[in-house]
């Protein structure tokens, strides 16, 4: 069955951000460190309701580090000894710049900030994403592929550090 409603897929639909984006729900439990279980979801979703045509990648878990020392306590950096290199690469070749659209498609990446551009961290407002979202979903031209974005005023480009 096809719904004539637009369908959103939020991976990672927890009590904030996922949960006010959507009015009507249905929960497919999920671990997102097994590849299969995107797929999975996709097809829980397609069966009774269609394809999505808006997918919120809101996966994430999030451990408070030291600002001095952001790898310690998820890999063990500061069991090295001090002279050990101690470096994290995160590939992502141009994607950290730019991000190439396919199949006519929308790419995004979501980022809420307060006013003065700090991270919002744990002060992150679920309504606010939901209408950025929702505007970005709607919108007919790709738009700044990074969405950084401030509650109450939307999106704002901030400068790259």
């Amino acid at each position: 069955m096809s719904s004539s409603s637009p369908i959103i897929l939020i991976l990672g639909a927890g009590h904030n951000i996922g949960q006010s984006n959507t009015a009507e729900q249905i929960y497919i439990p999920s671990d997102f460190t097994a590849p299969n279980s995107i797929t999975n979801a996709f097809a829980k979703v397609k069966a009774p309701f269609g394809i999505p045509s808006v997918v919120v990648y809101n996966v994430g878990a999030a451990t408070a580090n030291p600002p001095n020392d952001p790898l310690s306590l998820s890999i063990g950096f500061a069991e090295l000894p001090s002279s050990a290199s101690k470096t994290f690469i995160y590939t992502g070749n141009i994607l950290n710049t730019t991000i190439t659209p396919a199949y006519g498609s929308g790419f995004y990446y979501a980022d809420e900030r307060k006013k003065d551009g700090a991270p919002a961290y744990g002060d992150i407002d679920g309504d606010a994403h939901a209408k950025l979202y929702v505007g970005l979903a709607e919108g007919k031209t790709q738009g700044p592929w990074q969405q950084t974005f401030v509650k109450g005023v939307g999106y704002k480009a901030f400068p790259v550090a």
